[in-house]
């Protein structure tokens, strides 16, 4: 009721809040309610909050018939925007999200590239695993920064980056991944990232059959 009795255009933050409750009781016609919220213009929600909060919710909903409002907001001015969606789309599986989100594969923005080759491998697909090994890489933060000293600063923003990617090729279970997990595992000076390496390489080793799933 308190949906009904609300006006978007004023209580924007609060409808948003509503949905969110609706979503997680189970309301049958919340997906409506959060695309309606992913439609306001941006005079109404200039800073995209409104926006990136439905995004969020509607991949926390993981409805794959919600795909088609959040696809197009891959393409959105906002990049904050952009990246929301990318992320959503790991949650709304089909072939249209998979050929979006391979789309974004060639972006400039290193942040939307990985998190578009992060969100396909929640999908089971690979066509994000070289950018995937550059966003492991140190050495691809330290060439942004070469250009721009603004860009990659927070050695915990890098660091995220990089445990993501790890979780992600570890998802993807590539035996040729094995050397770089070894090495990560071995050698790394950032130990959360280490960590993440020495699980990914465990992870990859339990998948791999043994001598007696061969014989079978």
């Amino acid at each position: 009721q308190a949906w009904e009795d609300t006006s978007h255009e004023e209580n924007l933050n609060l409808r948003l809040a509503l949905a969110r409750g609706l979503a997680h009781y189970g309301d049958p016609e919340v997906r409506g309610k959060l695309e309606f919220l992913l439609a306001v213009p941006d005079t109404d929600d200039p800073d995209g909050q409104v926006r990136f909060g439905a995004l969020e919710a509607l991949a926390v909903l993981a409805d794959p018939a919600a795909a088609p409002a959040v696809i197009p907001f891959l393409d959105h001015r906002d990049t904050y925007l952009r990246l929301g969606a990318a992320a959503a789309l790991q949650a709304l599986p089909g072939e249209a999200t998979v050929a979006a989100l391979r789309g974004l594969l060639g972006d400039a923005d290193l942040a939307l590239r990985g998190m578009a080759a992060i969100s396909l491998s929640h999908l089971g697909d690979d066509a994000g695993h070289a950018v995937l090994l550059d966003l492991v890489d140190q050495a691809t933060y330290e060439a942004i920064q070469a250009q721009d000293e603004n860009k990659y600063n927070d050695p915990n923003l890098v660091q995220n980056n990089r445990i993501r990617a790890l979780q992600a090729l570890a998802r993807l279970g590539h035996p040729a991944d094995l050397a770089l997990f070894t090495r990560l595992a071995d050698g790394e000076s950032d130990l959360r990232v280490r960590e993440a390496a020495m699980r990914a390489r465990d992870a990859l080793a339990e998948a791999e059959p043994g001598p007696e799933s061969d014989r079978r």
